[in-house]
């Protein structure tokens, strides 16, 4: 879900092969002055109905609000019903009119405890600013992931010194930021080359099984 001004549609593509087969789920901006009101039970059963999305994704370019705001709070609820994950653009990025202050994985403490069965992902992995509170977040919750979509696989001993990168790699996807990044086989390569054989497997693809719901079990060879 890139939050995008309403009846705009995007399908995004990111992260690795199985990631790329992911589905965009488009929803209102929350410009909304007051919070919206949370579905009422019917319209939570009629959105519990229909065929289960991929996932769903948060940019901050264009979002100009964080998103721990209340209005965004009905889509949270419906994501979590019907078991889709919110990935969340997590780190800085250099394209013009990102808001790299609501890219603060602070600012999802409320969400992860108020939706606890919602799995959040946190694309780029904090990159720049927020590497340390981006993986505490992600050890001391079931549900958060790091995704490593953009991150130099040789650096992350180095972004994420204050860890244990075998125990942190149980909680981090693969992902590529294709096509902005070249270099995916190496990349995964490098990654694999990091951790052991078990964790490194969880990495590249275990872990995205369990988080990315509707993917095949199993890819052709």
């Amino acid at each position: 879900m890139r939050i995008q001004p309403e009846g705009h549609r995007h399908a995004g593509v990111r992260g690795s092969a199985a990631d790329r087969r992911a589905q965009s789920v488009p929803v209102p901006p929350g410009r909304q002055r007051q919070p919206a009101p949370a579905l009422p039970p019917r319209r939570r059963g009629a959105q519990a109905a229909r065929p289960r999305r991929r996932r769903a994704e948060a940019a901050p370019r264009p979002r100009r609000f964080p998103l721990r705001r209340a209005a965004l709070y009905p889509a949270y609820q419906v994501l979590e019903e019907q078991g889709v994950p919110l990935v969340v653009h997590c780190g800085t990025s250099t394209f013009p009119g990102s808001a790299n202050e609501n890219a603060d994985p602070a600012f999802l403490i409320p969400v992860v405890r108020d939706f606890p069965g919602l799995d959040v992902v946190l694309a780029h992995g904090g990159r720049g600013w927020w590497y340390d509170a981006a993986a505490f977040l992600a050890l001391s919750n079931e549900t958060v992931w790091l995704e490593l979509s953009g991150l130099p696989p040789k650096r992350l001993p180095e972004y994420y010194a204050r860890f244990d990168l075998a125990r942190l790699a149980r909680k981090c996807i693969f992902g590529t930021d294709w096509p902005g990044v070249p270099g995916t086989a190496a990349n995964a390569r490098a990654v694999a080359g990091l951790l052991p054989d078990e964790v490194a497997a969880a990495v590249l693809a275990g872990n995205a099984m369990k988080v990315y719901a509707g993917l095949p079990r199993q890819f052709p060879s």
